[in-house]
């Protein structure tokens, strides 16, 4: 990135410093340019994360969707309705939002043992593995929801 450092040198045949950039405007450009990497990689990720809300969901409409458990329990031949399915992954995103609530209760009472509570840059001792439970059920939550959702609309709105 040294070619912005021209930027810093007055035009060739020209007297006048006016149109010269100065170093902060330089060195933010350069920190600019610097996380362009980072951005165009992220796209990758985006493009992935767009995949479980369309292509995983349209290979899941092509397999055997119909849970013999579920089946067995409710007597229908889909196990459940997509109302149902719906109702379900809202209820266990509540569920996350106790289990995040019960942990942070965890999280804030190992800080206040240890004397950690007003050292926000500290870590607790305490296994990130605690978040594990909320994360699941969030994946769950999401997986009911999403389909639910995607297949009612698709049943339910004109084309």
């Amino acid at each position: 990135m040294r070619f912005l450092n021209r930027a810093l040198l007055p035009p060739e045949d020209s007297e006048e410093y006016g149109s010269m950039s100065s170093i902060k405007e330089v060195e933010e450009a350069k920190a600019f340019l610097r996380l362009v990497p980072i951005w165009i990689t992220n796209l990758v990720y985006a493009l992935v994360f767009a995949q479980s809300s369309t292509f995983f969901t349209k290979q899941g409409a092509t397999m055997d969707r119909w849970d013999c458990i579920t089946r067995a329990l409710t007597g229908k031949p889909a196990g459940i309705t997509m109302l149902q399915r719906i109702g379900s992954g809202m209820f266990l995103s509540i569920l996350t939002m106790v289990i995040a609530a019960l942990v942070e209760m965890k999280r804030l009472k190992t800080a206040e043992e240890y004397g950690l509570i007003d050292k926000p840059n500290v870590t607790i001792p305490m296994s990130v593995c605690w978040l594990i439970p909320q994360y699941v059920v969030t994946g769950v939550s999401e997986a009911l929801t999403m389909v639910g959702l995607q297949e009612f609309f698709y049943d339910q709105v004109p084309c």
